[in-house]
């Protein structure tokens, strides 16, 4: 039975929209949503009714999602450091957890029986497909969380976080 969820969304592609809302769908959420793109429709939005979550594009031209943190909270990242590094570690939750979605999304390729009856042999198979682990875009997407680690991590000492 899937979970209600009411999902306040800040973007400005509604194929991005679009996008959201079928993955949402697809892990068992029905969802109730309004997609705003800018702060005043955002303001008026979170007066009308309360949202279980908000997802937000990060930059909308003029709207972004710094904007919005400090619409919805108050918070003023330049001035509340506490808040900054708070916003900062958990981006690398986020992009930790997007990694292994990557990752376990790409594995049941890999493990299913479907795709396996194709080949004689998981080495036929590894030889036409590349191996689990050397898939290039996992790779690169691991690559990147490193390098997005090390940046907040600069970003935290540089600013004394």
């Amino acid at each position: 039975m899937p979970t209600p969820l009411k999902v306040l969304i800040l973007e400005d592609s509604p194929n991005d929209i679009l996008l959201l809302l079928r993955e949402l769908r697809r892990n068992s959420f029905e969802v109730d949503h309004v997609a705003v793109s800018n702060a005043g429709d955002m303001r008026k939005a979170l007066r009308d009714r309360k949202w279980d979550i908000i997802l937000s594009d990060y930059s909308m031209g003029g709207f972004d999602a710094l904007a919005a943190l400090q619409t919805v909270y108050g918070i003023n990242l330049k001035k509340d450091k506490a808040s900054l590094k708070q916003f900062l570690q958990q981006s690398i939750y986020t992009k930790e957890w997007m990694v292994k979605g990557i990752y376990d999304s790409r594995a049941k390729d890999y493990t299913n029986p479907f795709r396996k009856m194709v080949y004689e042999n998981r080495n036929e198979m590894d030889k036409v497909t590349g191996s689990l682990e050397k898939n290039s875009f996992i790779r690169q997407e691991q690559e990147n969380l490193v390098a997005f680690k090390k940046t907040v991590q600069r970003i935290i000492k540089v600013f004394k976080l």
